[in-house]
């Protein structure tokens, strides 16, 4: 490059035209650069999946969770008030589940309003609140105990009662506490 090219380039910058110029191609390189920086963090967060927060736990007409059912690693959601598993994380599968006490021998479903199921040495299968079979202790009904969950039994009860449905000689869907069976 000669002498001569270098004064005009010289000229040409120094000169107030060339600045707005140049300040006016460095403000539009910005807006893109801003634009696309945008764009891109759009993009990114479309990407990420978002974390849906686990369903709330299904309560039964008795205003608990049946067994078998998830409970957010919390016994007091439970019917039984046996809730086995750990609560889950933030954004985890609830991996815990209701479980039933005392079923014993009893089969899955058995229910004896339904007709005479026997379990353990002395005991007849019921349906407890929470959907579960249960093997109940001998005892005469009280009607008048009504009840929603096994906790409200234990007191009475003694630990391991349960709250269960429709036994002989109450009235069609009434439910009363009743002591574990053997």
């Amino acid at each position: 490059m000669d002498v001569d090219s270098l004064r005009n380039l010289r000229r040409m910058v120094s000169s107030p035209a060339s600045r707005r110029g140049v300040l006016s191609l460095g403000s539009g390189f910005l807006a893109g650069l801003a634009i696309t920086r945008s764009h891109n963090a759009e993009a990114a967060r479309k990407r990420r999946k978002k974390r849906k927060k686990p369903p709330p736990p299904t309560l039964n007409a008795f205003g608990c969770v049946n067994v078998g059912q998830a409970c957010a690693g919390t016994d007091d959601l439970c019917c039984s008030g046996l809730c086995e598993g750990e609560t889950p994380g933030k954004g985890k599968k609830d991996r815990s589940r209701c479980v039933a006490r005392n079923a014993l021998d009893c089969p899955a479903g058995a229910d004896s309003c339904l007709g005479l199921v026997t379990c353990g040495a002395y005991g007849l299968c019921q349906q407890t609140t929470g959907g579960a079979s249960f093997c109940a202790g001998f005892t005469f009904a009280d009607c008048t105990v009504i009840c929603t969950r096994d906790a409200d039994c234990q007191a009475t009860m003694g630990p391991g009662a349960a709250c269960v449905m429709c036994t002989s000689g109450c009235p069609p869907l009434s439910t009363l506490c009743v002591p574990a069976g053997t």
